[in-house]
């Protein structure tokens, strides 16, 4: 008999964020001296809820700090004293594994899925920058088409990606789906030609035979924009479940 459980990657998270801060949310020690027999670890397995992901994100976003180069680090007590988690460019993929994206159209979402669990992204022979790059930019055109075309509209053949952007993002500040604030960094990827973040970039990866992105570099980018696809994203499946009860 095989059992599965579903929520496992979830539950997975919050035990790790327990046991490195050494309590559970509810105030209690997490440690060997408290779950030192079996009924009590069986009993904390038991609290555990999967809506308790949301915590550990809230809590993670809230001691991470980025230096000037846009370099992040986590600092977490772990059994009241800080210690610094490393790196996030440290992953091995484009987007964390703690990105989880709900995406209903299949292509968009078997793209994020290599992106997020396939294609390698680290300071090893193995890794793929330049796929990553090239399938990078695509996921951010194919999203935000998807996004206008579920909203009711086209883009002329004219429009540039460029111009893609700016028209969603007023879009989504005037019907309150996003805050001005939110959408600051991927405007910068339409607006301001001497960021990082710039389209040209992207456009670089594509069509330039001498512009190779470095995994780092495209990590920094990706957790610039993770808030904007998690925006769009959850904007369309609330918008699919309304259109389900009616």
């Amino acid at each position: 008999m095989k059992i599965e459980n579903p929520a496992f990657n979830e539950e997975l998270k919050v035990i790790a964020h327990n046991v490195i801060a050494g309590k559970d949310f509810n105030g209690n020690d997490i440690d060997s001296r408290s779950l030192n027999k079996t009924d009590k670890i069986e009993d904390y397995i038991n609290s555990i809820k999967t809506t308790d992901t949301k915590k550990v994100d809230e809590d993670i976003k809230k001691n991470t700090s980025e230096d000037l180069f846009g370099e992040k680090s986590v600092q977490v007590n772990f059994n009241g004293k800080k210690k610094v988690l490393p790196k996030s460019s440290d992953r091995k993929h484009l987007i964390p594994p703690s990105c989880r994206l709900t995406i209903n159209e299949r292509k968009i979402n078997n793209i994020y899925r290599e992106l997020r669990d396939d294609l390698l992204l680290d300071d090893t022979p193995n890794a793929v920058p330049n796929a990553v790059g090239v399938l990078f930019r695509v996921f951010l055109e194919i999203s935000i088409d998807c996004l206008w075309e579920k909203e009711g509209f086209s883009f002329s053949k004219e429009t540039k990606l460029a111009g893609k952007i700016t028209k969603c993002c007023d879009h989504l500040e005037k019907k309150k789906i996003a805050m001005g604030k939110q959408l600051h960094n991927i405007r910068k990827v339409a607006t301001d030609q001497h960021h990082l973040l710039n389209i040209q970039h992207f456009h670089d990866y594509v069509h330039s035979y001498k512009t190779q992105p470095s995994p780092t570099d495209l990590k920094h980018k990706w957790d610039n924009l993770q808030e904007f696809f998690e925006i769009i994203w959850e904007h369309h499946n609330k918008k699919a479940t309304r259109k389900k009860k009616k």
